[in-house]
């Protein structure tokens, strides 16, 4: 093989190529959950980027974004779960169901 063209295709290799997202989770109301692999020095793992969307005071769009590792998806997931279950109680008491 040709000393250019193993150059060039190591330095083809060393770009990053847009990675894609292996779950996507759109509500339709700003909020996304994306799930993304990865590797490092100890394997495969999952990180997970929660996203809000919004427009501000000046009507621009803005963006927040969290990144989760997935040791705690389970804990957080506990705790949404107890955050809508004692939001749906309010709101059935105050006669306000959805």
């Amino acid at each position: 093989m040709p000393e250019q063209e193993m150059e060039q295709r190591s330095f083809a290799d060393r770009v990053p190529s847009k990675k894609q997202p292996i779950m996507l989770y759109d509500d339709g109301h700003g909020n996304k959950l994306k799930l993304w692999n990865n590797t490092g020095r100890n394997g495969d793992f999952t990180n997970a980027t929660l996203e809000h969307s919004y427009k501000d005071d000046k009507e621009q769009f803005q963006t927040q974004r969290v990144s989760i590792n997935e040791r705690h998806y389970e804990a957080l997931a506990e705790g949404f779960a107890k955050a809508a279950a004692l939001v749906a109680e309010r709101k059935e008491q105050q006669g306000q169901s959805r």
